[in-house]
C-alpha cells in the first residue's frame, strides 16, 4: 500500500532512510515490487516521483480494479479488465449510481476519483455500512451485477470513503491475478497496509503487516 504506509504523508513520523533501505533490498535481493493503491495511475505516478520511490514491476490501483505492469511502459492489463468486468456485465458506474443515490449518507466523488469499474462515494466518518449494506447489495443483485462494497476512512477530511467494486476485484483480488500470473504461491508474498480497503489482504492467508500506527 502507499498513502501512510509506504509514504509518509500522515500524521506519524518516518523511519529515517527507510525507503532508500527498501530500494536497496529490492535491488540487492532481486525482488519484485507491486504498489498496490486506492489512488488512479496519474496519482500512484506521482507518489513515485514526489517521494523518490524505486520504480515497481507492477502497479494495483483504484482499489484494485486496474493492473498495470510498470517499468518504462506503464502496460493496462486487459485481461483483468475484462474478468472483473464480467461481474457488472459490463454495465457504467453511472447505471450502478443510478440505484443507490439515495442512499442516506453517500455523496459521489469527484470525477476524477472515478474508474471504469469504481463507483466511489463520500460518506460521514461514523456511516455505519453494516445499516445500508444488504439494501445496496439486494439493489445490485436484482441487476444481476456482482459487487464488493469497500469501506475505509480518509482522517484527515474526518469522512468515509465507500467504494463499489466488482465483487472478483478490490486488492486481494488483483493481488491473486497477478500471483498466477507470475506462478508464485502464497508464501514468495508479503503484503503491507494499514487501512480498510486493505482488510481483505490482510485478513488472507497472505503473510501481511498491519504497519504500526494504523
Amino acid at each position: 500500500d502507499l498513502d501512510r504506509t509506504l509514504l509518509p504523508n500522515g500524521t506519524c513520523v518516518e523511519t529515517p532512510g527507510v525507503r532508500q533501505r527498501l530500494a536497496a533490498y529490492l535491488r540487492e535481493q532481486q525482488v519484485k515490487l507491486a504498489l498496490v493503491s486506492g489512488r488512479d495511475r496519474a496519482l500512484v505516478r506521482q507518489a513515485i516521483a514526489d517521494y523518490q520511490l524505486p520504480m515497481p514491476d507492477y502497479v494495483i490501483a483504484d482499489v484494485g480494479t486496474s493492473l498495470y505492469h510498470a517499468g518504462t511502459s506503464w502496460q493496462h492489463d486487459e485481461v483483468w479488465q475484462q474478468q472483473i468486468g464480467a461481474d457488472w456485465r459490463f454495465a457504467q458506474p453511472t447505471d450502478l449510481y443510478a440505484l443507490v443515490a439515495d442512499i442516506p449518507g453517500l455523496t459521489l466523488q469527484e470525477s476524477h476519483k472515478q474508474g471504469r469499474y469504481k463507483l466511489s462515494f463520500y460518506t460521514p466518518a461514523d456511516w455505519d455500512l453494516a445499516l445500508h449494506e444488504t439494501e445496496m447489495q439486494l439493489r445490485f443483485t436484482q441487476q444481476d451485477w456482482q459487487v464488493q462494497l469497500v469501506f475505509s476512512i480518509e482522517e484527515e477530511k474526518n469522512a468515509g470513503l465507500l467504494d463499489v467494486v466488482p465483487e472478483s476485484a478490490g486488492k486481494l483480488g488483483a493481488i491473486h491475478f497477478l500471483m498466477r500470473q507470475l506462478h508464485i504461491d502464497d508464501d514468495a508474498v508479503l503484503f503491507a497496509g494499514d487501512s480498510g480497503n486493505d482488510l481483505d489482504v490482510l485478513c488472507s492467508a497472505l503473510p501481511a503487516v498491519l504497519v504500526a500506527n494504523a
